[in-house]
């Protein structure tokens, strides 16, 4: 299976932090955040990676190179000159992708290597287009929340809900895995109130518009951090 890993975003809210440096090359444990996820997804039998980059993009292509001498994977990259959302960034990764499966992912995510093998195993089982990682978050209102049927599918997707819509705890945990189905999502998203090409949107219309089946997977009881939100 093929990886993709989100590496573009300027990392505001850990300045002064990332003024010297992308969000993912923070380093944690004695190595760059990013060198975990490619790591992990090494380790579940990964064997090319594209990584968009876009802010300091010289900084990951320096440490990680094409990948195949120091970590055993071949890492290609694309830039994102224009930062026009999520969606727009995966647009990137059409051709790289062409016909197979392929896990996504944040690139500015810790988490337990165990997820990633949850992730793929539950994909491998579901009769489904996508998978979508999931985590429980206690403040429902500050985050999207993924609303999944009784057979863990995804029905809905509602930005920063009223606590009163009692749609449940569950946000985007930022690992996924997609066919192809999902670049013709994309190409059918319109920009956003925020002029961006939301990735939410792109799984709604995948959902609603394309009949494809985005199967919901709830992290327990195994790490799991966003660094951008360094709080939590």
């Amino acid at each position: 299976m093929k990886a993709v890993i989100l590496a573009a975003g300027k990392g505001t809210r850990l300045n002064p932090i990332t003024s010297l440096r992308p969000k993912p090359m923070i380093p944690l444990g004695g190595k760059p955040l990013l060198e975990h996820a490619i790591l992990n997804l090494r380790d579940i039998g990964v064997q090319e990676i594209l990584i968009i980059v876009g802010y300091k993009e010289e900084i990951i292509k320096n440490y990680f190179g094409n990948g195949l001498s120091k970590f055993n994977v071949k890492i290609e990259y694309v830039t994102q000159l224009e930062h026009l959302g999520t969606a727009h960034a995966v647009g990137f990764a059409k051709d790289f992708v062409g016909k197979d499966d392929f896990l996504l992912m944040y690139g500015d995510l810790l988490t337990d290597p165990q997820v990633f093998r949850d992730v793929l195993e539950i994909y491998k089982k579901s009769s489904c287009e996508g998978l979508i990682s999931l985590f429980e978050v206690n403040n429902p209102k500050e985050y999207g929340i993924i609303s999944l049927n009784k057979e863990a599918y995804v029905e809905n997707i509602t930005e920063k809900p009223s606590v009163d819509l009692n749609l449940g705890n569950l946000a985007n945990a930022g690992i996924f895995i997609f066919n192809p189905l999902i670049f013709k999502a994309i190409e059918l998203t319109e920009l956003s109130i925020r002029n961006e090409y939301e990735f939410t949107d792109s799984m709604l219309i995948m959902i609603n518009q394309l009949k494809g089946k985005i199967k919901g997977y709830v992290i327990k009881d195994l790490f799991w951090s966003d660094i951008g939100l360094p709080w939590h």
